[in-house]
């Protein structure tokens, strides 16, 4: 492989619950291409906390793992006991990077916290790319803290009662948000925060937390990106101590929901007549210049500011396909290309 990738939902966990690495044989340094040759290697973890290895996962003991011929990565679950910061790599002379952690590769383990999952009783999971505008399939929001009778085991560290959770977003990717709020939990806007901020603004969002530990959330993000999902509260156990809950979701990719295409004009002169048939107005001639403007769209039709503003810009292309029903062969390409994206919207002026 040219390098392994280490990935974790959020590159945080908790003390008393197994956390799932997968470790991806990446074939170049994009990781776009993945390596299938098979191969094996042992994790590492430096730092203070105890860690213990599953050898029941990964195909191998301990801390090793196993990527057969075929496969381009394996999970393996590791326990950080103790609170703390662990470094998590892979021995030997192929480089690692990972998709969590600052500095990279960095877990946090902490005795209490909050994270997302997709089930009532469930670990940690990823939440997966979303379309603009669309609401996210139903989402929890675990609230829970090792058992104090039995630090490996995890209680609810809130548990039938409604909280008010403190609820933000960072922009990854582009790096600084639009302006407004365009992500809401449970129909509640909250604040976002550009990917830089030493601290995540945040919106206070009431929850209803069952017996579990689990409160019911879904997601709605009117804009692109790639975008992380913060957590926190504050709680007082009967008896105890004010604690503090933090955690935060992966990094996950919102696309938009379409594109539409606008101001089709011949020459700069003579609008797109729409024809249906033969009889229908002309347009213009094969070979001439048309020129129109494309937007990208959440659900519902409202631009989405943040595309085209990506590290690396994201653009489209137009691709031609013949009406049906008209006996149409041959389809040629569309000459011409569309320029940068401002204000959420591009245009192009020497298609043919």
């Amino acid at each position: 492989p040219h390098h392994f990738e280490i990935q974790h939902a959020s590159g945080s966990g908790l003390t008393c619950a197994m956390s799932a690495l997968t470790v991806r044989a990446c074939a170049n340094a994009a990781c776009t291409a993945l390596y299938t040759g098979g191969v094996s290697g042992s994790l590492t973890a430096s730092g203070a906390p105890t860690v213990a290895w599953d050898g029941t996962s990964g195909g191998a003991s301990g801390s090793g793992f196993v990527i057969p011929v075929g496969a381009s990565s394996v999970t393996k679950n590791v326990q950080v006991s103790t609170p703390g910061s662990v470094v998590f790599g892979v021995g030997g002379a192929i480089p690692t990077s990972c998709t969590f952690g600052a500095p990279q590769c960095t877990f946090s383990a902490s005795d209490a916290g909050l994270f997302v999952t997709n089930s009532l009783t469930g670990s940690e999971a990823t939440i997966p790319a979303q379309t603009a505008g669309i609401t996210s399939a139903q989402l929890y929001l675990r609230a829970l803290q090792a058992s104090t009778s039995n630090p490996a085991v995890c209680t609810p560290a809130i548990a039938g009662k409604t909280v008010a959770v403190n609820l933000g977003y960072a922009c990854n990717d582009p790096t600084t948000c639009s302006s407004g709020n365009r992500l809401t939990v449970n129909s509640t806007a909250v604040a976002g925060s550009p990917n830089s901020s030493p601290t995540q603004n945040s919106t206070p969002v009431n929850l209803n937390f069952d017996a579990n530990g689990s409160a019911p959330i879904t997601l709605n993000y009117a804009d692109v990106g790639r975008i992380t999902l913060y957590a926190s509260t504050t709680v007082t156990p009967p008896g105890g101590a004010a604690a503090s809950l933090r955690g935060n979701s992966n990094a996950f990719v919102v696309k938009p929901f379409s594109f539409v295409l606008s101001g089709v004009q011949c020459q700069g002169a003579t609008a797109n007549p729409g024809a249906a048939d033969a009889q229908g107005g002309k347009f213009c001639p094969a070979g001439e210049d048309f020129s129109l403007t494309v937007t990208a769209v959440a659900s519902g039709g409202v631009a989405t500011p943040n595309y085209g503003r990506e590290v690396m810009a994201e653009s489209v292309r137009l691709v031609p396909a013949l009406v049906g029903g008209l006996g149409l062969t041959g389809n040629p390409a569309v000459a011409g290309s569309f320029g940068s994206f401002s204000n959420w919207v591009a245009s192009g002026s020497a298609f043919s």
